[in-house]
């Protein structure tokens, strides 16, 4: 048999074997190669150890509320973490809570910069504020501090403590539009999926953007929140009628503008007109269109003018039952107030036609019938320097004006009213003018 041929590379002194000289090649350049990367690793800053060297958990009393905490320590040569919250007789709210906490801790660690500054601590305390009989509010207040820096988090919830669940902003706001002072359109409509807490004592509403603490006075919730929770969390008497203007139509020039059938496309532009001449007026709407124009009839409310009721359907009433009769002003009535948080106290029937039922529907309602002393008819001429002229020369103090703020012309006509009249009368609202 022949023998394998070795390979072998002459040289002038001897023979070189490659299948030892290979070997010794790939061994030097790995001893090479792990060199540099012990050089590398050395040279690489250092991270803070991220997990906790020692945990702690223990269950303290809380004697001022008379409930159990827990603490839960957490440290490592780098940081340090030690959270509170409240131990409850909810175990759905307890998960809430003791999850929250856990998520916090993690963001904590996660969000440690990966330097050599080994100087990191979290400490979270609680506040614990029950809330009348059926509502539980509770903050996390989060302290983060990296060397000489700190922030300071907000974690607000108010638990409904029959069933544990968190309650969300938008349970409470049937009109979310002050929350755009906190951000934009936006930042409200995510807010509006956030949970708050009740300050009962300082009588605040709390709550977090990005995690920084906000506050509303109960005093400013007033026309924004909704009537079937404005009393049983806030003891907010939800048809507390609004401030009186400080006018003595009996010593001053009085006239009360009024407009019928709306709210509509043209109501924002009307009230614009009246808050820039500080004036105001009695709106009379349609329950059918209250839902469909709902932010213009809250503003309108919310600026201080009286909402009234046109009926739902702008129907002849006297050609109806007593039973359609009164059905058709209740929804009317509850349309408006749950809107407003106002009590509907002026009715006005389609047509100014009425009967001793209408009437009396009216006044089981505790809703007073009012008319009108000048109608230019603006809803027939459509005519602005018309409408004007007319209400200009006929005014006289006391005068309740008949409108339409459906009708552009009918707003244009109002700029001009106002304009030609206010250096003699003072444009007023209902309640002020009966008051």
């Amino acid at each position: 048999m022949t023998e394998p041929r070795k390979f072998t590379l002459k040289h002038h002194k001897g023979v070189f074997r490659f299948d030892i000289l290979i070997p010794l090649i790939v061994i030097l350049i790995a001893a090479i190669l792990a060199v540099l990367i012990q050089q590398q690793s050395a040279e690489a800053p250092a991270r803070p150890a991220a997990s906790a060297e020692a945990k702690i958990i223990a269950t303290h009393k809380d004697p001022q509320n008379n409930i159990d905490y827990q603490t839960i320590k957490n440290t490592s040569h780098c940081t340090s973490s030690i959270i509170n919250y409240p131990i409850t007789n909810n175990e759905k709210i307890n998960k809430t809570l003791s999850t929250d906490a856990e998520q916090s801790y993690s963001e904590f660690i996660n969000n440690i910069p990966s330097d050599d500054a080994c100087d990191y601590h979290q400490e979270i305390e609680y506040d614990y504020m029950p809330v009348r009989d059926r509502f539980l509010s509770v903050i996390l207040r989060e302290t983060r501090t990296a060397s000489n820096n700190s922030v300071n988090l907000i974690h607000a919830w108010t638990f409904d403590k029959t069933t544990g669940d968190a309650i969300l902003l938008e349970r409470i706001f049937r009109d979310p539009s002050i929350l755009q002072e906190y951000g934009n359109e936006q930042t409200a409509s995510t807010l509006l999926k956030s949970s708050f807490a009740v300050d009962s004592a300082n009588k605040k509403l709390l709550f977090g953007v990005g995690g920084v603490e906000q506050s509303i006075a109960f005093d400013n919730l007033k026309g924004y929140i909704a009537i079937d929770i404005s009393e049983t969390m806030f003891g907010i008497n939800p048809f507390a009628d609004k401030d009186p203007d400080n006018i003595d139509c009996k010593a001053k020039k009085c006239l009360a503008l009024t407009f019928d059938d709306g709210p509509g496309p043209h109501t924002n532009r009307l009230l614009d007109i009246l808050k820039n001449s500080n004036a105001k007026a009695s709106f009379f709407v349609l329950g059918s269109r209250v839902n469909g124009f709902s932010a213009q009839i809250m503003r309108a409310a919310r600026e201080g003018h009286d909402i009234g009721s046109h009926s739902w359907a702008h129907k002849n009433l006297p050609t109806l039952s007593v039973s359609q009769i009164s059905a058709d002003l209740r929804d009317t009535a509850n349309a408006i107030q749950f809107k407003t948080n106002q009590r509907v106290k002026y009715f006005r029937p389609p047509y100014g036609s009425t009967n001793s039922v209408v009437q009396q529907v009216a006044n089981n309602l505790n809703q007073k019938i009012v008319m009108w002393s000048i109608d230019p008819k603006d809803w027939q001429y459509k005519d602005t320097g018309r409408v004007c002229n007319y209400v200009s020369n006929n005014a006289r103090p006391g005068n309740i004006i008949l409108l339409h703020d459906i009708h552009a012309t009918s707003v244009d006509a109002t700029k001009c009213i106002i304009d030609r009249l206010s250096h003699e009368y003072t444009f007023v609202n209902l309640s002020t003018l009966y008051r």
